[in-house]
């Protein structure tokens, strides 16, 4: 990181000179040293903060499953899950070419949270609010437990429980398989054989 700054420090100090000039070569630099932090800062997140950041993400961004809204969680997602994701929307494009008024298997959106339901308490609707824990963590691996419920004042908390297994790619932490409140899991939803 330091190398790179400097390298741009003494790049910019042999093309210009000046006093604007030098207030240009500091702010630059500068510039570069907050993102060489941003990007270690970025690499440093543990897998419990990964999954915080991605909820997040997710809560803002459409669900739809399509390409766009997994290209847009890449990032997220170990290699082997996002080569799971495009050959699961090859399945369902060549699914829907055949029975074009059938609902997809992922018709309900990326499978990263419960279904959407409200409890309502006088006149006020509220919804699950979600709680990330850290399970296990090695060194490659981890185990983030996401637990979602309604918040008081209602009357169930109505709980769903998903453990994430998390893989460490490339210093940062990624969602390798889900496993869902009833056993079953992400990744050998994506296998199955049929559509």
């Amino acid at each position: 990181m330091r190398k790179a700054v400097l390298f741009a420090i003494t790049a910019l100090s042999k093309s210009a000179t000046g006093p604007c000039t030098t207030n240009m070569r500091y702010f630059i630099a500068f510039c570069f040293l907050l993102a060489a932090n941003l990007a270690a800062s970025a690499q440093m997140l543990g897998p419990a903060e990964t999954l915080k950041r991605f909820y997040a993400f997710d809560r803002t961004h459409s669900t739809e499953f399509s390409k766009r809204s997994v290209n847009e969680r890449k990032l997220w997602f170990s290699p082997e899950l996002y080569r799971l994701f495009k050959l699961e929307l090859k399945r369902e494009a060549d699914y829907l070419k055949i029975n074009p008024s059938d609902k997809p298997h992922f018709g309900d959106g990326l499978p990263f949270r419960p279904i959407d339901e409200t409890c309502n308490v006088g006149t006020k609707r509220l919804r699950k609010k979600s709680v990330v824990t850290t399970v296990a963590a090695r060194a490659r691996k981890a185990s983030v437990t996401v637990t979602f419920a309604f918040p008081r004042p209602c009357k169930t908390p109505d709980k769903n429980v998903y453990v994430f297994s998390m893989k460490r790619v490339a210093n940062r932490w990624t969602i390798d398989d889900l496993t869902y409140d009833d056993g079953t899991t992400l990744v050998a939803d994506l296998k199955r054989k049929d559509y």
